[in-house]
């Protein structure tokens, strides 16, 4: 494979380089992850090879065309699996391009909310979780193609959920229950819970399950079901017993009522 030099000790094919040539010319966004962190001409900047750092170009996202969203730090896209981004000034001498984030998101965002719909299943990406003054949870922030999507915590799951453990850059599958467009700003209302089998169908009276203890107290607290991670799972209430926190049991199942389910500790 025949290689451009940099001139700084650095060699891009010319796959690479063709690569970069037709997505500037056909507006193509490209998803990359960001390699590492550093300046450009006294800017900070985002350093992402494309399409890897063996033999592909070196690409430099200057912070003035990052379309950073309000109170979010190009360092934070250091944490994303991949960001969208477009080239732009291309030195095919060096196999080096700058890259514009801003002006991909607009595009994959167009494209996106042309294909998307109320009912649509998309991967989202996780970029907040916001709380309350009392540091409750009340909904997630994703992205979807550089679209705005909002969860609201009674969304998350059918259960009642206390806490999430989601961290900014990780993807989960969620339905669109609603598109808004205010002022040019889309938005969309998603659900993870739509996706999921309600847990409590699943759960019988006088049947035993297996499960984790998840508070104790006056009474004791059970998380059982087939997907015990703290956001699924169907929690059943005991009486208190000298179990701890993480603890797994067996409970038998006593009684339900609506969405409360009462049981008794086995063993």
């Amino acid at each position: 494979m025949n290689d451009l030099s940099t001139g700084v000790g650095w060699k891009a094919s010319l796959e690479s380089i063709r690569k970069i040539y037709l997505a500037r010319e056909y507006n193509t966004v490209l998803k990359c992850r960001v390699f590492n962190y550093g300046k450009l001409n006294g800017e900070p900047c985002l350093i992402i090879y494309i399409p890897n750092n063996k033999d592909g170009v070196m690409g430099f996202l200057p912070e003035s065309r990052a379309g950073l969203r309000q109170g979010e730090k190009l360092e934070d896209l250091m944490r994303d699996p991949y960001i969208h981004i477009v080239p732009e000034e291309i030195n095919r001498r060096e196999g080096t391009c700058i890259l514009n984030r801003e002006k991909a998101l607009r595009i994959a965002s167009k494209r996106a909310w042309r294909k998307i719909s109320e009912g649509s299943v998309v991967e989202v990406m996780v970029k907040k979780v916001r709380r309350d003054e009392n540091k409750r949870v009340y909904e997630v922030v994703c992205d979807v193609e550089g679209i705005t999507a909002i969860m609201p915590v009674g969304e998350i799951s059918h259960r009642y959920i206390k806490d999430v453990k989601w961290r900014r850059g990780e993807l989960i599958q969620a339905k669109v229950l609603k598109k808004k467009e205010t002022e040019g700003k889309r938005e969309l209302v998603i659900s993870r819970k739509a996706l999921r089998v309600d847990p409590l169908s699943r759960i019988e009276t006088g049947q035993k399950y297996a499960g984790v203890v998840t508070h104790t107290g006056k009474k004791t607290h059970v998380l059982v079901g087939d997907d015990i991670d703290g956001i699924d799972g169907t929690e059943v209430i005991c009486d208190a017993r000298e179990v701890k926190r993480g603890e797994k049991v067996l409970v038998k199942i006593v009684s339900i009522a609506g969405r409360t389910v009462y049981g008794r500790l086995e063993g």
